[in-house]
């Protein structure tokens, strides 16, 4: 049987709030004596990291929330799935669907294992905020940039280009940016990868998790491996003034992932604008530039 503290009266029972203390309570029927032993369990002090000396109890008292918590993560899904998209049209410079749907997935890979993982690690929730905060603190902040991936996904996902002849309009959430073509200086094909301190954190990360006794997961060598190798290509747009402006338009695997795009650089090549084609690298988050 499993009680909360708030549900007996331990004190008053002569039960000491320590560890592995017990106390017996003897109530009488007929001739017969009964005693019921009382044990308190610190689940702070008690439960290590990737360890724990007790059975786990009901699920109603150990995870009241878990039930909650699927029904919750079932309806976001099928949020997603039916959130109402604009409609796009055959001529739309515009990343393609699927391209979103991975980013999304991508976003889900890097947000799940390392927002879980304090819990599997430090051994459960109370440890994770407690004595072995420095790791969830580390864990969530690689989970953080998940959640910057899902923001900036939405960015991409109402990106659109439109061609006229003085200009590139590139249009978002965010507004609309004019790109005009007698302002531009050069423009240039980059390759794009993530920066080195990045990947090689996220490889580290991956070590420490096999060394901690989940090597038997290969998530997070995958996501270790997809931040390492991961390479996007994209245009760089060099004006009068300002910053660059980036256009990227192909994944880690090569493969264009905004529909017509063909359209846009023969747009610039028709304006008089060479392409420079020397596939310069560049370290960075796409998100940010």
């Amino acid at each position: 049987m499993y009680f909360k503290l708030d549900e007996i009266p331990y004190s008053q029972w002569g039960l000491m709030p320590v560890d592995g203390k017990s106390v017996y309570v003897m109530t009488a029927r007929g001739d017969q004596r009964i005693y019921l032993q009382l044990r308190y369990q610190d689940y702070k002090t008690s439960v290590g990291a990737m360890s724990s000396p007790y059975r786990v109890a009901p699920g109603w008292i150990y995870h009241p929330y878990r039930t909650t918590g699927i029904i919750i993560m079932a309806l976001a899904v099928l949020l997603y799935i039916l959130l109402p998209r604009r409609q796009r049209l055959p001529d739309d410079i515009s990343y393609t669907t699927a391209s979103m749907v991975a980013g999304d997935i991508v976003a889900v890979i890097l947000l799940v294992p390392f927002y879980g993982l304090p819990f599997l690690i430090n051994g459960g929730t109370v440890q994770a905020f407690t004595d072995l905060w420095p790791i969830t603190l580390v864990m969530w902040l690689m989970a953080l940039f998940a959640v910057i991936i899902i923001y900036y996904n939405a960015w991409y996902s109402s990106f659109r280009i439109e061609i006229t002849p003085e200009a590139l309009y590139i249009l978002s959430f965010k507004g609309i940016r004019e790109c005009r073509f007698d302002e531009m200086k050069a423009v240039e094909v980059i390759s794009l990868r993530n920066p080195g301190w990045f990947r090689k954190l996220f490889l580290a990360l991956a070590f420490i998790s096999i060394l901690s006794g989940k090597g038997t997961s290969t998530q997070p060598a995958g996501t270790a491996l997809l931040s390492a190798t991961a390479a996007y290509g994209g245009l760089e747009i060099t004006g009068i003034a300002g910053k660059p402006i980036y256009i990227w338009f192909s994944d880690q695997f090569g493969g264009v992932i905004i529909n017509n795009f063909d359209r846009v650089p023969r747009a610039i090549e028709a304006a008089g604008i060479p392409i420079t084609q020397e596939d310069r690298e560049i370290e960075g988050f796409s998100m940010f530039m």
